[in-house]
């Protein structure tokens, strides 16, 4: 009978210890469900296709991934100018091209790099019908477009990237695009987190590891700083700083660092960053290791030779000498409308914007007003010429800012 009492007591104790334990796990698993359940509700906006741990995607060569972007043949960044639309161009397109990188390195070669806009092929196809003519097997594009998502409605095998100037409009527009859109870059939550930030978006869309994430972040800290001092499609407010004084505008203020830059000692680290000697193997996509789709080659010194350009002759975003041209209220309203583009239009006014901007602005003085005046009617919103300061009786060279 004594000899059962110790037994019986040890096993007491022994159920109450795997009580406690079982409780404890327990509470561990409900806090890390919570956890996950709160990273997941905040992913939402940014990554629909967010997985949850443990759900592993076969890549091509067998390899595990957490990736949670979407892998489709073609890939489209889009977004008003000026909305940061080439950082989400660069940041997909090097992104994607580590995660073929890891998981099929053979289809890097079939990658091209695009800029589009409306008839710039000489077939004139619509940009749906081009991408599903493209066989995978022999090329995967990745364009930059400030076209219309309704272009692109009818292509298959794509993915789509887009900005947004708020969070409210990327979140309305994951709403309103969400079998469409794989993320939507807005410059509010870029402006807090930065680009290390917007990196591990990136990184875990594409399942990248942490060693690639780290090299993303070195490679696009060097890479930013570029893309705001150099090139063509510099910061307006640093070209601006640099322009011979006749041809500076009074109304733009000063770049807050740009001006203090080494921007050869900035583009000789790029060049020297793992990523961008990885790139550079690839002829088909080294112009991702540019400030920009419209720039030359870095060569160490380009940035310093673009600037004084831009410093000497007064190099405008074109690319010519003389400055900024004086842009009259009426070009001004078409860019502002081109802009905006059929996004949100009836399917029949979209033959509105199948022209390209250098021809529209090269067209008359009427016929200009006569396309304004068919796109505010389009849109409905009870605007007229006079919401822009414009009566049709004046000429457009008359109407300066």
């Amino acid at each position: 009978m004594t000899s059962l009492l110790p037994r019986r007591a040890l096993a007491v104790f022994a159920i109450g210890v795997v009580a406690i334990l079982s409780s404890r796990s327990l509470m561990k698993d409900v806090r890390e469900q919570e956890g996950f359940l709160e990273r997941r509700n905040y992913q939402q906006q940014f990554l629909p296709e967010w997985k949850e741990p443990g759900i592993l995607r076969k890549t091509a060569n067998n390899a595990s991934s957490f990736a949670s972007f979407p892998t489709k043949a073609h890939i489209v960044t889009y977004g008003r100018p000026r909305t940061g639309t080439t950082l989400l161009f660069n940041m997909v397109g090097v992104s994607y091209f580590l995660h073929l990188l890891r998981s099929d390195p053979e289809a890097i070669e079939t990658m091209q790099l695009k800029f589009w806009k409306w008839k710039e092929n000489s077939q004139h196809l619509k940009p749906s019908r081009i991408l599903n003519n493209a066989g995978v097997e022999r090329v995967r594009y990745v364009i930059k477009t400030h076209m219309s998502l309704d272009y692109f409605r009818r292509a298959r095998n794509l993915v789509v990237f887009s900005t947004a100037s708020s969070r409210d409009e990327a979140e309305a527009m994951m709403e309103k695009e969400h079998n469409l859109l794989a993320f939507v870059q807005d410059l509010e939550t870029l402006k807090d987190d930065g680009i290390e930030g917007l990196v591990k978006h990136y990184s875990i869309g594409y399942g990248l590891s942490m060693r690639d994430q780290r090299l993303l972040i070195e490679y696009f800290k060097s890479w930013e700083i570029l893309r705001q001092c150099c090139g063509k499609q510099m910061s307006s407010r640093h070209r601006n700083d640099m322009l011979p004084s006749q041809f500076k505008v009074s109304k733009i203020g000063n770049h807050p660092f740009c001006g203090e830059v080494d921007i050869d000692e900035v583009e000789g680290r790029f060049m020297n960053t793992t990523i961008y000697r990885m790139i550079e193997k690839y002829s088909n996509i080294q112009a991702l290791n540019r400030p920009s789709l419209k720039d030359e080659a870095l060569n160490r010194t380009y940035c310093s030779s673009y600037n004084n350009l831009v410093r000497t002759q007064g190099l405008n975003i074109w690319g010519t000498p003389g400055g900024r041209p004086v842009r009259s209220k009426l070009d001004q309203a078409l860019k502002k409308e081109y802009a905006i583009g059929a996004l949100g239009l009836d399917i029949r006014f979209h033959d509105l914007f199948e022209i390209e901007w250098k021809e529209l602005l090269h067209r008359t003085t009427d016929e200009k007003v006569a396309w304004l005046e068919k796109v505010i009617d389009a849109r409905g919103e009870n605007k007229t010429l006079s919401d822009y300061k414009i009566t049709p009786t004046i000429r457009s060279d008359q109407i300066r800012s």
